[in-house]
């Protein structure tokens, strides 16, 4: 039977839900930001259409390099397939079947809403406090998470397989026997399902693990269990890597995109494991304080062993990169889309840091502070560590940041538990009923602050979305270092909260930013519709602008820019000889390309439309 609480948290979940979805259907403009976006579409529709695992685009009748693109790419039997796993398109085809390509924003929009419940839910699990829990619901809704929360590509289903196999993982191993067992393999059928959205899921695994393995005596039917709740997602994904690639390797993305640095990199992060099991156990304790001196001794000439194989350079680069996902991308040591400073620019944003998107968490350092200092925290919230450690460690040791987006997107799901985190350290410093509504005021304010003075000149906008949030997550890590000495703790919440209003503000002008873009490739594809007929060839420059076509018109599209425009000539003869009716959308310089590559002679070029420096002609023999 419900309670009256449970019916409001209930209520209030639906309302959430409710009004995602009238943020898609209101504000949301349905047009990609990114490849993956195009390809996760055509995944959806052309598995719909009834082409299973590979995508319709030409290829099959005409093969041809510029038939493919980035991520997709032919397979060995003269097909085009995608590199994705495919879980995505299975659960969006219900909700594309309906609405289209909003469809695959309100899957979204509904997996931010149950993100934010379940972050709920681990915080109370781990914290018992309802308060903290709900200061940590409001912190990640501060966050960059919730622009993904409007978007098409299925970085919040994933974040949601993350923590719903976490939130189960926690059950489990509160639980025993056969609940227990149960509990673990539900567990790891979430997070194998969750890897079919996207494989950096699988890197949740380390947290799902470590309590069991931990645990004194080790929990090994559990591990079984969370290894075999993992197999049918690991099917899914080999049977989808068997068709398309013949590998049967799940963490296949084909054979010019193979993922042979994850297992390189987990053997590397799982070499401390047996050490630190070993000396987690209770015989071992005894014996380890008995010979401190010589255990650390040990352990500093493997240190230095290990610093000498890898090299200093390596360790550098290495905390460079991690540097630049966490504290600054001005920092990234890979050379990038450059504009004047090391600022990296994509569309009218800027590219940021994980705390320079939310300059507040920084604060979880005095977490790992408390847990350091005491064993009976560590026990509580050490837990929490892992999944950001090992997604932090990972993709900053490669200074991955995620490309065509203006954040970190990779580090997505360490947000939940970094905002969990934070609560825990701010909680002992609410002083009365009042510090809540303090802090949401200046919360409010930060924000409005933000909006208002927004600078126009990029040399200030770099120092407004760049350095100024640096600064800031610095005094407010601070001033929360202070509070834990016991001084200022109500200025401490203020700082956290003025920190999450900036973070606020932050991630809504990153959301305007992205759907600009998306507007553009929106508009440009129902334009581009309207000229084309159905079953015709487009030659473009770039597919985010175009390949929204296929929502409207039944067409071919090619990117020339693929091999240089060498086979555009061939190209256009094969599909004027079928019978297929050419076009060409390109700015004048991608016009020029094709006539000095002879991809035009002996053609006629009837012009159609001119808008937006893209020039639309319909290329015929003569």
């Amino acid at each position: 039977m419900y309670t009256m609480g449970r019916m409001v948290r209930t209520g209030l979940l639906a309302l959430l839900a409710c009004c995602a979805i009238v943020i898609v259907y209101t504000w949301v403009v349905p047009g990609p930001l990114s490849i993956d976006e195009v390809l996760y579409h055509r995944m959806t529709r052309d598995l719909i259409a009834g082409n299973g695992f590979y995508l319709e685009n030409g290829y099959e009748q005409m093969p041809s390099p510029e038939l493919e693109a980035l991520y997709l790419r032919a397979t060995s039997d003269g097909h085009l397939a995608a590199q994705y796993p495919y879980g995505t398109a299975v659960l969006a085809a219900p909700f594309y079947l309906s609405l289209g390509l909003r469809g695959m924003f309100i899957v979204n929009a509904l997996a931010f809403v149950a993100a934010l419940w379940l972050c709920h839910r681990i915080a109370l699990q781990l914290l018992r406090d309802r308060t903290t829990a709900l200061v940590a619901c409001v912190l990640l809704a501060t966050t960059y998470f919730a622009e993904y929360g409007v978007a098409a590509w299925p970085h919040a289903t994933a974040v949601v397989a993350v923590l719903g196999a976490a939130t189960l993982a926690i059950d489990a191993y509160r639980a025993s026997g056969r609940r227990a067992l149960a509990l673990a393999a539900a567990s790891g059928l979430v997070a194998g399902v969750g890897a079919t959205f996207r494989l950096d899921v699988l890197f949740c695994l380390p947290a799902l693990g470590a309590p069991f393995f931990f645990a004194s005596p080790t929990r090994f039917r559990s591990l079984l269990a969370l290894g075999a709740g993992l197999v049918p997602g690991a099917a899914f994904i080999v049977a989808a890597n068997l068709a398309r690639w013949h590998s049967l390797s799940p963490l296949s993305y084909g054979p010019q995109q193979q993922t042979n640095h994850y297992p390189l990199f987990a053997l590397a992060a799982a070499s401390p494991i047996i050490p630190l099991w070993i000396a987690t156990r209770p015989r071992s304790r005894a014996w380890l304080r008995a010979h401190a001196q010589q255990v650390t001794l040990a352990a500093l000439f493997v240190v230095l062993g290990g610093v000498l194989v890898v090299g200093a350079d390596s360790i550098l680069r290495s905390v460079q990169g991690i540097g630049t996902l966490t504290f600054d991308m001005r920092w990234l040591p890979i050379p990038g889309e450059a504009i004047g400073s090391k600022a990296l620019l994509f569309g009218a944003g800027f590219k940021k840091a994980l705390l320079q998107s939310s300059p507040f968490l920084g604060v979880a350092l005095v977490a790992l502070w408390r847990a350091v200092k005491q064993r009976e925290e560590l026990r509580r919230i050490g837990w929490l560590f892992v999944v950001p450690a090992t997604l932090i460690g990972f993709f900053g040791v490669f200074a991955w940041h995620g490309g065509i987006c203006l954040n970190q997107r990779y580090l997505l799901a360490a947000l939940p538990f970094l905002c969990i985190l934070v609560a825990y350290v701010v909680r002992p410093w609410f002083d009365g009923a009042r510090t809540p509504w303090l802090a949401v005021a200046v919360a409010v304010a930060v924000a409005i602050a933000y909006r208002a003075l927004i600078p126009m000149t990029f040399e200030s906008r770099e120092t407004f979305f760049l350095t100024i949030p640096v600064v800031l997550s610095l005094a407010v890590l601070a001033a929360a270092v202070v509070a834990e000495r016991g001084h200022a703790k109500l200025l401490a919440v203020l700082a956290v909260a003025g920190a999450a209003g900036w973070s606020a503000a932050n991630t809504y002008e990153d959301a305007l930013d992205s759907r600009s873009l998306r507007a553009y490739n929106y508009n440009t594809s129902r334009n581009l519709a309207a000229i084309l007929p159905d079953h015709a060839i487009v030659f473009v420059t770039v597919p985010e602008p175009y390949y929204g076509i296929i929502e409207y018109r039944d067409v071919v599209i090619a990117l020339p820019y693929l091999d240089q425009s060498a086979g555009a000539g061939s190209l256009i003869a094969r599909s004027l000889a079928s019978g297929r009716r050419v076009f060409v959308a390109m700015p004048k310089n991608g016009w020029t390309e094709l006539e000095n590559r002879g991809a035009l002679a002996g053609k006629s070029v009837r012009r159609l439309s001119d808008r937006d420096h893209v020039i639309v002609g319909e290329v015929e023999a003569r």
